[in-house]
């Protein structure tokens, strides 16, 4: 398992938070290269994982199927995802789905592969719910023990409701570590002039997008 703690840019220019993340004192700097990522949600008919979001329920679970690159296409390179949380405490599966059709998983008729049978029956019962996409970039602090990622430019399609929603505003900060690194933690998140905050992309999409 591993923490994650989320930050909301007190500036929406891209530029100035790019800024305060490469002269933080852990000296973070870029890892792989900027890329889109886009995701299909699913969730129960009466939205249970949303509700659980909202209402901030210390148990709580996604399911996403997640693919890079060009949003339009139909043919990707796609692996399903289950993301568990208990508080900042994240536990994720991921199980590559090889080359897959997105319609077939925003349709219902998509076959998983390689799933434990207890996912593969939760899944039977959940519905594709949201769309949704960003541009990220990547960055490791000096010492390797803190990852960060910085996405911009967010869109979202309400699967429910047919509505579409973009915000080219917001700029969210992901810090991700391992359990053992969590006593640092305080002196990362010191060091940038942003609050802490929670943060959902299903949430905020869904909310947006309605």
């Amino acid at each position: 398992m591993r923490y994650e703690r989320k930050f909301a840019s007190t500036s929406h220019d891209l530029g100035e938070v790019l800024a305060q993340v490469r002269n933080h004192p852990s000296f973070f700097r870029p890892i792989y290269h900027e890329r889109q990522v886009n995701n299909v949600y699913f969730d129960t008919i009466d939205l249970r994982f949303l509700e659980a979001n909202l209402q901030g329920t210390a148990n709580r679970k996604k399911y996403r199927l997640r693919w890079y690159d060009d949003p339009a296409s139909e043919t990707v390179s796609g692996q399903l995802e289950l993301k568990k949380r208990v508080g900042q405490l994240v536990e994720k599966h991921i199980w590559s789905q090889g080359k897959t059709s997105v319609s077939n998983w925003l349709d219902g008729s998509a076959i998983p592969t390689g799933i434990p049978d207890s996912v593969n029956n939760e899944l039977k019962c959940l519905q594709a719910t949201l769309l949704s996409g960003y541009t990220r970039q990547y960055f490791l602090s000096v010492d390797g023990k803190f990852r960060l990622t910085v996405d911009c430019n967010q869109w979202w399609q309400n699967l429910i409701e047919g509505s579409e929603w973009e915000d080219h505003r917001q700029v969210i900060i992901e810090l991700k570590y391992d359990t053992e690194c969590a006593g640092l933690a305080h002196q990362i998140t010191s060091g940038f002039p942003f609050r802490v905050s929670k943060w959902s992309k299903y949430a905020a999409g869904f909310r947006q997008a309605s």
